[in-house]
């Protein structure tokens, strides 16, 4: 068993896996000392390793360097950020020379739906190890005081998208002190968060540390028309996510925070289908967001939707107050309340018929929670549902 991994976490490939993936990669001798995956890299293969050992290490070349783990012949590298575009919080060095197979990610997508156990495994492994990285790496470090707003904001950012991160408290630490003025920092300009490239960000918004280090952001939304727009990345938005982009249908989600909605912090859920034992907020949110974006499905967040515009035609749009674009939708939603923002025009897109029949059906349902929810169902050639949450502006199929 890898040095890091526990006990019980599935953590390599025995021949015949080994043989089957080798179809989807590229072999290759390794040197010691040999970097394979860089800090704060987001492109970058899955490595199994073939023969020698690779360790991985937080921070090398600096006063900081740490040893985070060590695989073997067998193992895979990485974790769940490799799915999901994040930057890498280690960094993997060769230990011992021997051979690797790198897989690139869409490679390793193509073979994982052909052997969906194996995939499954993977999933398992890759989301076990983020667990790890959660309370093992420094990750971006967060400096500031405890009663700042700002501080708790940035906080609450990370730990909802769970971003390996620490955080210095100033009044509590001090050399918090010291090392602001070792950057020119002063107290006025905290909080700030210190990556290991040597950026720094002067209080920044969550846009911005989303374009750091984050699973992405409003910019990186596609600039052509969409099919769906989905307000809300919690599980009924992911799972609106999952349908839409599987069966074709060009699928954006917005959240203001991050995936997961208030279901992603609980400990434990255990009335959700499918997992009779219980799963974690946060696993039900990763393998929710990973299979969303198996499909295609562009998840930006933060994205807070301020207001849903009329449109060219039948199209309908989804305006968020960070930004002046934003992806429309075709069909007609319940209007979210308008709390400023911007407006979208967009024609209709050839994918799908431009016309839509208004007759709809309405009908009023309650979740456990006691928060009420409606859908709306539309009549047209392909019959779609939408559901919409008052209180949290989950809107979805």
């Amino acid at each position: 068993m890898d040095s890091s991994e526990p006990a019980g976490t599935f953590s390599r490939l025995n021949r015949d896996q080994i043989g089957a993936l080798s179809g989807y990669g590229v072999r290759r001798r390794t040197r010691a000392g040999e970097l394979l995956v860089q800090e704060g890299r987001r492109q970058r293969d899955l490595f199994v390793v073939l023969s020698g050992a690779v360790a991985m290490v937080e921070g090398p070349g600096t006063a900081e360097e740490r040893l985070v783990g060590v695989h073997g012949p067998g193992a895979f590298l990485d974790e769940v950020g490799l799915l999901t575009g994040q930057p890498s919080f280690v960094s993997a060095v060769v230990r011992e020379p021997g051979e690797v197979l790198a897989v690139s990610v869409a490679a390793l997508l193509d073979f994982v739906a052909r052997d969906p156990r194996l995939g499954d495994a993977i999933l398992r492994a890759f989301l076990c190890r983020r667990e790890q990285l959660l309370g093992s790496v420094a990750g971006i470090r967060l400096i500031g005081s405890r009663f700042s707003p700002d501080t708790r904001r940035l906080r609450e950012f990370a730990a909802r998208n769970r971003i390996p991160h620490s955080w210095t408290d100033l009044e509590e630490d001090a050399g918090a002190e010291r090392l602001l003025r070792r950057m020119s920092v002063g107290p006025d300009q905290t909080p700030v968060v210190v990556w290991r490239d040597g950026q720094v960000l002067h209080n920044p918004t969550n846009a911005e540390l989303a374009g750091l280090i984050g699973p992405g952001a409003i910019d990186e939304l596609p600039g052509s028309m969409v099919d769906v727009v989905i307000a809300g990345a919690g599980p009924a938005g992911l799972a609106a996510a999952v349908y839409g982009a599987s069966e074709g249908l060009a699928t954006v989600v917005l959240d203001a925070v991050g995936a997961g909605g208030q279901a992603g912090t609980a400990s434990r859920i255990e009335n959700y289908l499918g997992f009779p034992a219980g799963i974690t907020g946060a696993e039900l949110a990763d393998r929710a967001v990973v299979q969303a974006e198996k499909f295609g499905a562009v998840i930006a967040a933060p994205a807070a939707v301020a207001g849903l515009s009329r449109g060219t035609g039948t199209t309908r749009c989804a305006s968020t107050a960070a930004a002046a674009r934003c992806a429309p939708a075709r069909w007609w939603s319940p209007p979210a309340p308008a709390t400023g923002g911007s407006t979208c025009r967009a024609s209709p897109s050839s994918r799908a018929p431009a016309s839509i029949t208004r007759r709809r059906s309405w009908r009023r349902g309650s979740a456990r929670s006691g928060r009420s929810w409606w859908s709306v169902a539309a009549t047209r050639p392909a019959r779609r549902s939408c559901t919409w949450s008052s209180t949290r502006g989950r809107c979805g199929w």
